[in-house]
């Protein structure tokens, strides 16, 4: 006699139950009678049942300690684990089962055999072996990051990425750059991207002092922020590319860690500036980077950098921004429920309470400037406002 096992998944409004549907026999005109037989585990007459289950129509809650006839509709609420069975009907539509998605598991059962939970799961095993655990596997972010389809980007990535490898000119850099900034935002070209140790350093050289042939400062500018700006989207929300570059050998990632200071100390345009710390706020996520950037003396850089008292006064205004931005994003971790430890292995920057007091200072004297700029009818950079504003919070709550 075929027993089916069947999972369906109902609707939002009803639980998700196994059920188990032995066809046997024409269904019965009536419901057996009931036992003599009672359990009974209390004074309280109300408080028997019989000692063998006995099914009608509807479907009724099974006591762990009933023998079940066989024949029966039964169904498990995985959520709450109760036992409900009736008497089975072929071919029932189940409300709510149109959407289900089956099993396809078929068991043969001996005509005799009562389907018990224990029976049923000495000869095949517990429900939650044969369907799998209730809930999915732990998420991992580290996995296998499959090609795109669109076989256009993947030729038109490679073509770039060997166009980078030949010490092209300016015009022909400045397209390869372009094209890999637009693509590296996507996870498979980030990862690739980070994965190759001559890309890397290429594109540290074009944006710390490009050995290109040009008398336009404005192109070379413009090929040190495209470069930054690739290493920076490649890293992007990208885990996998963070630890491929972690990954590369001979010192790789000090030597970006260097690169990446040593360019926010020089006089760069303020768009190649803000382009840098956008790199490093990514960078700094690559396993190890932050131990780095706090050894050499990151903060540092960045508070000379910042120079609160300009604020409104020069064209850094975008750079302080960026720089907020880093602050908020590496100083307080927000999915840490307030008053909980931080993992041992923190990401985190280290900043003291007299380091973070200063901080707050610098930022407020810059929000200061920007106010009394607006006051005089100065127009200020209201997006690296707000960005300060945030970094103020941030260092304040943590």
């Amino acid at each position: 006699m075929p027993t089916t096992l069947s999972c369906t998944r109902l609707s939002i409004f009803h639980l998700f139950f196994c059920s188990i549907t032995a066809a046997t026999s024409p269904r019965p005109a009536s419901s057996p009678p009931a036992s003599s037989n009672l359990i009974r585990y209390t004074s309280n007459i109300a408080d028997c049942y019989p000692r063998i289950f006995q099914p009608t129509s509807e479907f009724q809650t099974i006591q762990d300690d009933q023998e079940i006839p066989p024949g029966l509709h039964i169904r498990f609420d995985l959520q709450s684990g109760v036992k409900e069975a009736k008497i089975n009907v072929p071919d029932e539509e189940i409300p709510g089962a149109e959407n289900s998605q089956e099993s396809g598991l078929v068991l043969v059962a001996d005509e005799s055999a009562t389907l018990e939970p224990e029976t049923f799961h000495a000869r095949h095993g517990s429900l939650q072996q044969i369907l799998g655990p209730k809930s999915p596997p732990p998420y991992s972010n580290h996995g296998k990051i499959s090609p795109p389809r669109d076989q256009g980007d993947s030729s038109a990535f490679y073509l770039a990425i060997s166009t980078l490898k030949s010490k092209p000119d300016a015009s022909k850099l400045m397209q390869s750059l372009t094209e890999l900034e637009e693509l590296a935002h996507e996870l498979y070209f980030g990862s690739e991207i980070s994965k190759d140790p001559k890309v890397i350093l290429l594109l540290m050289d074009y944006h710390s002092a490009p050995n290109i042939k040009s008398d336009s400062v404005e192109l070379l500018a413009n090929i040190q922020s495209l470069a930054a700006s690739v290493l920076g989207s490649a890293l992007q929300n990208n885990p996998t590319a963070c630890q491929n570059l972690a990954e590369l050998p001979n010192g790789i990632v000090e030597q970006v860690m260097e690169g990446l200071l040593a360019n926010l100390l020089q006089h760069r345009p303020p768009r190649v500036l803000e382009r840098v710390m956008f790199a490093l706020n990514n960078f700094i996520k690559v396993p190890g980077a932050m131990e780095m950037f706090q050894k050499s003396l990151g903060m540092d850089v960045l508070a000379s950098l910042f120079d609160a008292e300009s604020s409104g006064s020069d064209a850094l205004d975008g750079v302080r921004g960026r720089i907020a931005t880093f602050l908020t994003d590496n100083s307080c971790d927000r999915s840490v429920p307030f008053g909980e430890d931080l993992p041992e292995k923190s990401t985190l920057l280290e900043i003291s309470t007299e380091s973070r007091r200063i901080w707050c200072t610098n930022l407020s004297t810059a929000l200061a400037h920007w106010a009394k700029g607006t006051e005089e009818g100065i127009k200020i950079d209201e997006s690296a406002r707000r960005k300060v504003e945030e970094a103020v919070l941030a260092l304040r709550g943590c």
